[in-house]
């Protein structure tokens, strides 16, 4: 599970250093049979976080668990005529940008109208078209939370418990297993002695 104090980083770098896209617009596609173009409504969806600083990038992609991570060579120079530095951009789109959205928007400010836009198109879908609105869409994330939560936690405790009752158990079987050699040892020992002792006699 991911902390807030993580979720509320990357939101703070959206709202900083981020930039999301949501539209529907027709584009030009050649067609699927034979030769000119046809024009079709097109969804886009996709966000994304540029900066030179390539070790948040990639602490980004690894939270998060989705996405990609590219250079973004900047062409040109400088001013004062030095080159510009490299640029590392990590990119989501679609359901992707969907799972971010819900992760992040507790924390948004700047990018918050845009990420309501993602969540709402796509729980609109979820629910066979039956439009719902944002509140109740946080109350059912904030219960499936909650159920997941109690449910880590559950398995946690017993699982604590099964480990703990384990190293017991093979406590006391290497207990049990040092005990009889230890017993054996002192009769080997005894038996030896005994043995010498009859032997002094004759």
């Amino acid at each position: 599970m991911i902390p807030d104090t993580d979720k509320a980083y990357i939101a703070g770098l959206f709202d900083g250093e981020g930039s999301i896209y949501f539209a529907k617009r027709p584009e030009k596609k050649k067609k699927h049979k034979g030769k000119g173009y046809r024009t079709s409504m097109s969804q886009r969806i996709s966000m994304e976080i540029t900066m030179t600083d390539q070790s948040v990038i990639r602490w980004v992609h690894e939270i998060v668990g989705c996405g990609t991570v590219v250079k973004k060579p900047r062409k040109g120079l400088r001013k004062d005529g030095t080159k510009y530095l490299m640029q590392y951009k990590w990119r989501c789109t679609f359901r992707d940008a969907y799972y971010v959205c819900c992760m992040i928007w507790p924390w948004s400010h700047t990018k918050l109208p845009k990420i309501q836009q993602i969540i709402e198109h796509y729980t609109q879908k979820a629910f066979k078209n039956n439009v719902i609105s944002l509140e109740e869409y946080r109350e059912i994330k904030k219960m499936f939370d909650k159920y997941i939560y109690e449910g880590l936690h559950f398995i946690m405790k017993w699982s604590g418990q099964i480990n703990s009752w384990a190293w017991r158990r093979h406590a006391k079987i290497l207990r049990t297993k040092q005990s009889k050699e230890m017993e054996e040892l002192v009769r080997r020992q005894e038996n030896f002695e005994y043995l010498e002792e009859l032997k002094r006699k004759l």
